[in-house]
């Protein structure tokens, strides 16, 4: 299981395999542009997904 939390997603490891979540605190900017630069792009997210099923 792939757990996405645009935050800090330290509290997920314990529900899943992996985790895409933010590491670090502190940029500001258009929602979209952050997104994209902390991997929470669709195509990022599919990507990690499909690393977990092999």
């Amino acid at each position: 299981m792939l757990a996405v939390e645009a935050a800090s997603g330290v509290e997920w490891y314990k529900y899943a395999h992996d985790v895409l979540g933010m590491s670090t605190f502190g940029e500001s900017g258009k929602a979209e542009k952050l997104f994209e630069h902390f991997g929470f792009s669709p195509e990022n997210i599919a990507k990690k997904a499909k690393e977990l099923l092999g």
